[in-house]
């Protein structure tokens, strides 16, 4: 069996996904397989995942016959995977050649079981960059409480790990690895690599206002399913944090309501926190 299992959900990704599977088969490290989760495409991501997979026996593919979003897909692809070693990549996405063999080599050095990498983001008719984002090692649970930092592509994680933790939660919208990342930060180490080793593809023609919606969704979903440890480890502050967060994602979309709903919070968690402060001095 490989050492080493990468997943791949894919839907409707035929302009992309060819890109991606070879991204995974060219890595320097090979005793590897990649496992594409097709969740009910209606394009021809079959026919050339198919035709890799006739010329690449690393290659696993697994067609759904109904449409249930890449939590579920990855979900799958962690049940089919032996391998001890289990990470993700997006259908459109790419990896760097050396990708795969960095970050085991890191994550071995450590002693751990969970690493995330830096990438790189390309934006439509712009030069590649280094994609800002949170750096956290160790025991990170209380930072990726107050704030998400992990990608999937940038996750390499012990199989034993992720079945500790329990199946991918398929009922988020949004912030999908953030909460993966919660839950396995409750339990295991971090190890962090400052090396890029994926280039994250940003398509600005898809990022419309049910995007935004869905984001929004999705950060509420993460906050309100783990509002109490996010007040155990970071009290209220952290809590008015992210409804701070909240509002402003809400003022944006014009919802002015749950703006003014969640500002609410905000200014009582604010003047609560004052009045503790006093009390202490």
């Amino acid at each position: 069996m490989p050492e080493v299992s990468i997943i791949i959900p894919a839907y409707n990704r035929s302009k992309y996904i060819e890109r991606a599977v070879y991204s995974v088969l060219n890595q320097t490290f090979s005793d590897l397989e990649v496992i594409v989760v097709d969740d009910a495409s209606t394009d021809n991501t079959s026919e050339l995942v198919r035709k890799i997979q006739s010329n690449d026996n690393r290659v696993k593919y697994i067609q759904l016959k109904n449409n249930k979003g890449a939590q579920h897909a990855r979900n799958i692809g962690i049940k089919e995977s032996d391998s001890t070693w289990i990470g993700f990549l997006d259908s459109d996405d790419e990896y760097l050649e050396e990708s795969v063999a960095s970050r085991l080599e890191q994550i071995k050095k450590d002693g751990n079981k969970v690493v995330y990498s830096a990438c790189f983001v390309k934006y439509p008719e712009k030069e590649i960059e280094l994609f800002k984002h949170p750096v956290f090692s160790g025991h990170i649970y209380k930072q990726i409480l107050n704030c998400p930092a992990p990608t999937f592509p940038g996750l390499l994680v012990e199989k034993g790990a992720l079945q500790h933790m329990g199946t991918l939660d398929e009922k988020l919208v949004a912030f999908q690895e953030w909460d993966t990342s919660i839950r396995l930060a409750e339990y295991y180490r971090f190890s962090y690599l400052s090396a890029p080793t994926f280039i994250y593809h940003c398509h600005l023609d898809e990022m419309i206002s049910g995007d935004m919606k869905r984001e929004l969704n999705g950060y509420k979903q993460i906050v309100f399913k783990h509002l109490f440890a996010i007040l155990r480890n970071l009290g209220l502050s952290g809590l008015g944090h992210h409804f701070r967060a909240l509002a402003m994602r809400y003022k944006k979309q014009e919802k002015m309501i749950q703006y003014i709903f969640f500002s609410f919070f905000v200014y009582f968690f604010a003047s609560n926190q004052q009045l503790n402060n006093s009390q202490n001095d």
